[in-house]
């Protein structure tokens, strides 16, 4: 098991290494250190541990390149119960939940934070830590990302994360709705929750 203790160390090589147990292009794989990249700088601002910011932000789509095929047999085959409209996603809602699975059973990590920001990045949910709301903002926000997602950057000067989370989560609603797709129930809680003015737990 990697140590993940505040004053361990997982070097780059390590984590390459958990990464290429999965097919990963080299497009996801800038976007995955673009993430970790931002994470670490946003955990800076806010108070968090960057070297946890870095680790999940590098793992948080180590499952993403993985065909609808494979990431349903992976959940098959591991017994995993999720949700029918998770499961008919095929690998934009499955790779959270497998990555989370694989890096859990492996004993690869075992700090609970850095578990929940990989389980939890896509869609958030109510009552996440910070660590999660640093790499959902960062997935969506990091530089490798343009086109729309360049415009949305102005975020990243707003001075709180729950802000940032909120104003993330009415992007990718727009977003999913545009494009004739539900919206996973986690998703559609936690930004009713932001809209209300209800401060996530945090922690």
């Amino acid at each position: 098991m990697v140590d993940l203790n505040v004053e361990s160390s997982m070097t780059r090589w390590d984590i390459d290494r958990i990464i290429n147990s999965f097919p990963v292009s080299e497009v996801l794989r800038r976007h995955m250190y673009g993430t970790a990249r931002l994470a670490k700088e946003l955990s800076l601002r806010f108070s968090e541990n960057p070297q946890k910011a870095y680790i999940a932000g590098c793992l948080h789509d180590m499952c993403r390149g993985m065909s609808d095929a494979d990431s349903r047999e992976y959940v098959d085959i591991n017994g995993i119960q999720v949700l029918e409209m998770e499961y008919k996603s095929g690998t934009p809602l499955l790779h959270p939940i497998v990555a989370h699975h694989y890096l859990r059973e492996k004993q690869i990590v075992d700090d609970e934070r850095i578990l929940e920001a990989v389980r939890y990045h896509t869609t958030g949910r109510p009552g996440m830590c910070n660590l999660t709301k640093l790499v959902m903002v960062a997935d969506i926000l990091e530089d490798s990302r343009d086109g729309d997602f360049e415009e949305m950057r102005s975020i990243l000067d707003l001075n709180n994360i729950d802000d940032m989370v909120r104003e993330v989560l009415r992007f990718k609603v727009d977003y999913i709705t545009s494009i004739g797709l539900k919206i996973h129930p986690l998703m559609s809680d936690t930004l009713k929750k932001l809209e209300k003015g209800v401060i996530l737990s945090g922690g």
